[in-house]
């Protein structure tokens, strides 16, 4: 996550302004889950503030109308901070979790297939720094 003095703050005018839900379904447990995402247009950009609560989801778009200036601190189209005059909206430490797991999202896999080669590959590892620990395991294993 940048800190928020290193985030582009992006002073605009909004054209649209939305609350989209998104339900996601899990395939081995068939739970469906929703997620909020607030949505800001202002051509020729679009900003995410993604997996927000439902209720402040609904809050800030009936706050922010069309036309309203924002100013928006944004990474790659994903909101970290929302004002509108001066009124807090999001605040960044609201936002940093949010979109540090909108981000990291599925990368899970690949950390649970680093610890299995990790696993794997223990003993050829250690040997590596202590040559010889496991000597006689693999005299064993080659015969």
């Amino acid at each position: 996550m940048s800190p928020l003095h290193s985030l582009h703050q992006y002073t605009t005018t909004i054209d649209d302004v939305d609350c989209r839900k998104d339900s996601v379904e899990n395939e081995k447990t068939g739970e469906i889950s929703d997620y909020y995402d607030i949505v800001i247009s202002a051509y020729p950009n679009t900003f995410i503030a993604p997996n927000i609560h439902y209720s402040k989801c609904q809050h800030i778009a009936s706050t922010l109308t069309t036309q309203a200036d924002v100013s928006i601190w944004q990474q790659d189209g994903l909101i970290h901070q929302l004002k509108i005059n001066q009124q807090m909206l999001l605040s960044y430490d609201y936002m940093k979790s949010k979109v540090r797991e909108f981000r990291t999202r599925g990368l899970t896999v690949y950390f649970f297939i680093l610890f299995a080669l990790g696993v794997l590959s223990f003993k050829s590892l250690y040997n590596a720094f202590y040559p010889g620990t496991f000597k006689q395991a693999y005299r064993q294993f080659f015969e």
